[in-house]
């Protein structure tokens, strides 16, 4: 799987923008919430080193939370954790031969991930905004024999983050949100999910 940044930097300028953003808004009401949510994610992904070959392709029930800080009414930065669940992995291709995939010793995948993004908002109304998302999402992938659930090892990447979605609120801090996620390279789905503000 190949990326065209390097993730340690890409952390470093997500949260010196925080920093930059949140140092206006240290003297005002410091405005924290939760957000839980779960949705169908069209996993399409190759596992990489040391896995070279094997591939994801799945439909796959996702859960997660994620905790953020609303800066001002425009701008929020979140973190999250996401379970994918476990999915098959499907054996390289045989090139010069043709080769029954039962002969593959069975793999199953079980992914979870750290993620970290700035959220623009736009509010349509006093109850009711669009946002976007945008980060790094930092995913392993537990790899073991189908058979017997042993473990045969570990890989992980990190990629870009991309969300836009709309969420509604009422006075009580409480709300829902419907969204559309892309992680490059790994997945892409909708989510439905609840939101408290605290």
């Amino acid at each position: 799987m190949s990326t065209t940044h390097k993730p340690s930097q890409t952390w470093t300028l997500l949260l010196a923008v925080a920093v930059c953003f949140a140092a206006p808004a240290i003297a005002g009401e410091s405005r924290w919430y939760v957000e839980a949510k779960a949705g169908q994610s069209n996993l399409d992904a190759d596992l990489g080193a040391p896995f070279e070959g094997w591939t994801l392709d799945d439909e796959v029930t996702s859960a997660g939370i994620e905790v953020g800080y609303t800066i001002h009414r425009y701008f929020a930065v979140q973190a999250g954790y996401r379970d994918l669940g476990s999915t098959p992995a499907l054996p390289p291709p045989c090139t010069f031969c043709e080769l029954d995939e039962n002969l593959f010793i069975p793999l199953d995948a079980s992914i979870s991930a750290l993620s970290l993004a700035a959220v623009p908002r736009w509010p349509i109304s006093e109850r009711l905004s669009l946002y976007g998302k945008l980060g790094v999402f930092h995913w392993d992938a537990d790899v073991d024999f189908a058979l017997d659930d042993s473990q045969v090892g570990n890989t992980s990447e990190e990629e870009l983050l991309a969300a836009v979605g709309a969420h509604y609120g009422w006075p009580s801090g409480f709300g829902v949100l419907l969204e559309y996620e892309v992680v490059t390279d790994l997945f892409d789905g909708a989510n439905l999910g609840i939101t408290w503000h605290f």
